[in-house]
């Protein structure tokens, strides 16, 4: 259906993850223009496609602001509900934000992560970039993922383990789990070096989840890879700084950290 004040369609949609498990997704195409407006066009000139993967509030209306947000700079944006697959038991995530008690921040991060499996998850985001690779409208060579804060973390793995993925954006997002498990056998930034697409990394430089020595150990690690990368701390910004629902947001620090964001797809998805 068509957003309101955007003259091009948004909606639900529902996927197959791993094992036939059915995710449920935000997808926000992007504006059609002279060039691409009919289906003719459109099978001629797709646009890149941007997975993009929510915090720990899950895919709420911040989540598909950012998403919308992301498809009216001209990318096709699939937005997958991940905690309605797994930590609330087929609640949505809309559902679970209405709650009691659901929680801080840290505490939604901690039940996530308890509730998540790393290796279950990105073979669900990898699903989720083969819906994208099969969209008519969506050029398959030309995929990105971006990250926020809890789905900054899984963006990095995606970007290190996936072979579709020419481009990666981590918004914040520890690379450091806080203990290890079954379920998450590997640190996140153990995987550096096999980092297979360029990416930028932007961190709040008062984020108490991202101290500056992890910042620093990611930066030796991939320089050390020779990997293509940018990593950029943004002042006076602090956990959940993109947020508009969040104590964390910070204006300025978002604006700024969202045009990078915009900048890097375009320069590494526009030329792929």
């Amino acid at each position: 259906m068509p957003w309101p004040g955007m003259p091009w369609s948004v909606g639900r949609v529902v996927l197959l993850g791993r094992e036939g498990a059915q995710i449920e997704a935000y997808f926000a195409p992007g504006p059609s223009t002279p060039e691409t407006g009919t289906p003719e066009a459109k099978a001629d000139h797709p646009r890149p496609g941007v997975l993009f993967v929510h915090d720990v509030s899950g895919l709420d209306a911040e989540a598909e602001r950012l998403s919308r947000q992301l498809a009216s700079e001209g990318f096709a944006v699939l937005a997958p509900d991940l905690l309605g697959l797994f930590a609330l038991h087929g609640r949505s995530s809309r559902e679970h934000a209405a709650v009691p008690g659901a929680g801080s921040a840290s505490e939604r991060s901690a039940q996530a992560e308890r509730a998540l499996s790393d290796r279950r998850t990105l073979a669900d985001l990898e699903a989720c970039l083969g819906w994208l690779a099969r969209h008519g409208d969506v050029d398959r060579e030309r995929l990105a993922v971006v990250g926020v804060g809890f789905g900054g973390t899984l963006a990095f793995q995606l970007a290190c383990t996936s072979r579709r993925v020419a481009a990666a954006v981590v918004l914040g997002g520890s690379l450091v789990h806080r203990e290890l498990s079954r379920e998450r056998p590997i640190q996140p930034l153990e995987l550096a070096l096999n980092l297979g697409c360029p990416l930028l990394g932007v961190f709040g430089a008062e984020d108490p989840a991202v101290p500056r020595a992890q910042i620093e150990l990611l930066e030796r690690a991939l320089a050390q890879g020779m990997k293509d990368f940018e990593i950029e701390l943004v002042a006076n910004a602090a956990e959940r700084f993109l947020d508009r629902s969040s104590a964390g947001y910070h204006e300025p620090a978002a604006r700024a950290a969202w045009q990078r964001c915009v900048e890097f797809l375009r320069a590494h998805l526009e030329s792929h």
